[in-house]
């Protein structure tokens, strides 16, 4: 009779934490499936893209000014974020569109380019001993401002993007005479600063991968050589 009682005590124990270890189970899945389909409805946020024909709404807004040392001037990126659909998945993509060069003492100002239509992958600072870091960004005198920009789309997947081909563009300091110095820029392998305010520019085009030398002062490309094969 003793052993019949501790069988019904254990089975009932045993009954107990079966049921316990199920509903938790179940509340498990309830919440994934919760959080999967939230998660299905939130909009799914992209970086350094442009939409070319998915136009939902559409915000735009002027970020941080920083100085451009020894211009007199400051500078702020202009970006927009795009909202739209894809199915049943809402997405928005955000992106540098321009830059707005402001003058201390008059308080005038000018934009980069004259439109809005690319993509601004980045800028870079160069003075007279070349690149400028970005610790050193306020205290070393700019002279030329460099710009990696995406005007469109070249690889059809309809939106505009680092994987679409690029252009080396140089600017003054203070964004005057803006210039696209190289076009069809695949992918960039890396730059060096020579003497005589000369960039020697790395970077694959066309399926090859080229070097030339850059003029920034002039805003012309000096010299272009094919590098090397690699493989057979």
């Amino acid at each position: 009779m003793r052993k019949y009682l501790t069988f019904r005590m254990v089975w009932r124990v045993n009954a107990v934490l079966i049921l316990v270890a199920g509903a938790g189970a179940c509340i498990g899945l309830g919440f994934a499936a919760w959080t999967f389909l939230l998660g299905s409805q939130a909009a799914y946020r992209l970086n350094d893209v442009v939409p070319v024909e998915q136009k939902g709404e559409e915000r735009w807004w002027l970020g941080g000014f920083e100085p451009v040392a020894g211009s007199g001037y400051v500078v702020a990126p202009v970006s927009s974020m795009q909202s739209y659909q894809v199915g049943t998945f809402g997405k928005e993509a955000s992106a540098v569109r321009n830059y707005l060069f402001v003058h201390l003492a008059d308080k005038s100002s000018r934009w980069l380019i004259p439109h809005h239509k690319g993509l601004i992958v980045g800028m870079e600072r160069y003075g007279a001993e070349g690149l400028i870091p970005g610790s050193d960004s306020e205290k070393r005198p700019v002279k030329w401002l460099v710009f990696q920009i995406v005007p469109a789309d070249t690889n059809g997947d309809k939106s505009v993007t680092g994987e679409d081909r690029l252009v080396l563009g140089v600017a003054n300091a203070d964004g005057s005479h803006y210039v696209e110095v190289v076009k069809d820029i695949d992918g960039f392998l890396g730059s060096t600063w020579v003497a005589g305010d000369r960039l020697v520019l790395f970077y694959t085009s066309g399926g090859k991968n080229v070097v030339s030398e850059i003029d920034l002062a002039g805003r012309v490309v000096v010299s272009t050589k094919e590098l090397p094969k690699i493989g057979g």
